[in-house]
Formats: C-alpha cells, structure tokens, sequence
C-alpha cells in the first residue's frame, strides 16, 4: 500500500514537470527536487528489487540515466539541462532496469511524434518538449511493474 502512494506522488511531481514543460519548455528546479523525496521513501523502505539491494539499483539507475541523457545534452544540446536532471531523478526512483526502460520508451515515443508532427505539416519541427515523454515511459514502466 505504502509503495503505490510513494508512486502516485512520484507520478504527480514528473506530470508537473511535464505540464511545465509543455507550457513553458523549461523543467523548473523546484521540481526536480521534490522528486527526490519519493526517492527517499523508497530508500528507506529499503529491501531489495529481485536480488539487487534496493540502494545499489537506485544509485545504478541514477548513474545510467545521467550518463546516457548528459550524451545528447553535451552533444547538441537536443535535451535541456532540466530534463537530464529529471530523468537522472527518475532513474534513482526506477532503478537500474527502470530507468533504460524509461529512456528507451521516452526517446521512441519522442522520435515516433516528431515523425507524426512532420507528416501532418509537412515541415520540420525545431523541437518537443522532453518531459512529456519521460511522464509516459514512467506510467508505462509503473504499470508494467504492477500487472506483471
């Protein structure tokens, strides 16, 4: 019971991140911040995510978010600096498995969009809004996790 509220406000901090996101393309601090409280709960919690020790999968999907989302930001700066933070956060809350699985769906929802908007109005698009994406590979993963 504990875990599902921790995963509601978990997903209640990254939609606002989102809805910010959309509205003003940028991912507030602030935000970022509250979301590590979830993060907190769930180390607390303690225990372990299969057979790993839930401290070491948070710190490993922290670390993995980070370094896979800095890439495109240090590249090209196709990604804000607001979303490598959420996502890193992310990563710590979902763990290791999670947080690939959020990126990959994030980045292929994001990529399938961008295709879509581009067809409709036959132009290119300078660019999307990030966080929304992060928001559906966190209910997809979320869900995934529960009906499983």
């Amino acid at each position: 019971m504990i875990m599902s509220v921790i995963d509601i406000l978990f997903l209640l901090l990254i939609s606002a991140a989102a809805y910010t996101d959309i509205r003003e393309r940028r991912v507030p601090n602030m935000i970022c911040i509250l979301t590590v409280l979830p993060v907190i709960f769930r180390a607390l919690c303690g225990g372990t995510s299969g057979r790993i020790p839930v401290l070491t999968d948070i710190f490993a999907g922290g670390i993995a978010a980070f370094l896979i989302m800095i890439i495109p930001y240090a590249v090209n700066r196709s990604l804000g600096a607001g979303d490598v933070k959420l996502m890193s956060v992310c990563g710590l809350y979902l763990g290791l498995r999670g947080s690939i699985t959020v990126i990959f769906a994030a980045f292929t929802l994001c990529a399938v969009s961008a295709l879509v908007i581009m067809a409709v109005k036959r132009r290119k698009i300078s660019s999307l809004p990030f966080a929304p994406f992060i928001f559906a590979g966190t209910v997809y993963f979320l869900l995934s996790a529960y009906l499983a």
